[in-house]
């Protein structure tokens, strides 16, 4: 490099160079200014208007990200309120279903041996309900008639007369406890 290019490069580097005013020196006039200057406001511009950009957005996603999450909250609570609202129902519907069960396993255990293997298995405690309404005249053993001539009607109470009864109360006791023990 030569001395004067030096020296120019040391002008323009350390001390701003003063440029005549021509009348064009209005403030906001870049292009009065030296290349550097212009090239230098003009970078800064840019990224300026990048930041800006940038910042916007930014703005912009946390707005969105703002509206989602006042959505989300929004469902979050009606999730909790509905929750609210089945906890009870499934708790009955629980209890209900163990009275099913419950209730299939007593009728099955109730059928004599033989048919208690005609019963299907399902998952489902209703459907084996169903099955055994369905089939309950086919599973119910027939009532067998009678052939005592002496016995009348279908009462199972203690057949004692009417002297025996009188002969109970005297001693206070049960017309059936009576009729026990003149048995032995």
């Amino acid at each position: 490099m030569s001395d004067s290019e030096l020296t120019v490069e040391n002008e323009t580097a350390a001390d701003p160079v003063v440029v005549d005013d021509d009348g064009t020196s209005v403030p906001g006039n870049v292009r009065a200014l030296p290349g550097w200057a212009q090239s230098m406001i003009r970078d800064l511009r840019r990224e300026n208007a990048n930041r800006r950009a940038e910042l916007k957005r930014v703005r912009d996603e946390a707005a969105r990200i703002d509206a989602e999450r006042e959505s989300d909250r929004m469902a979050i609570t009606q999730a909790a309120e509905e929750r609210g609202r089945l906890i009870p129902r499934a708790e009955r519907a629980d209890q209900l279903e163990g009275y099913v069960s419950e209730s299939v396993a007593k009728r099955v255990a109730a059928l004599p041996d033989a048919l208690r293997s005609l019963v299907p298995a399902y998952d489902d405690p209703l459907k084996t309900l169903a099955w055994l309404e369905t089939n309950a005249p086919i599973l119910s053993a027939p009532r067998v008639p009678s052939l005592d001539a002496g016995a009348r009607g279908n009462s199972n109470g203690a057949r004692i007369s009417v002297g025996e009864r009188e002969m109970a109360a005297k001693l206070g006791v049960t017309p059936e406890q009576y009729a026990s023990a003149k048995k032995r």
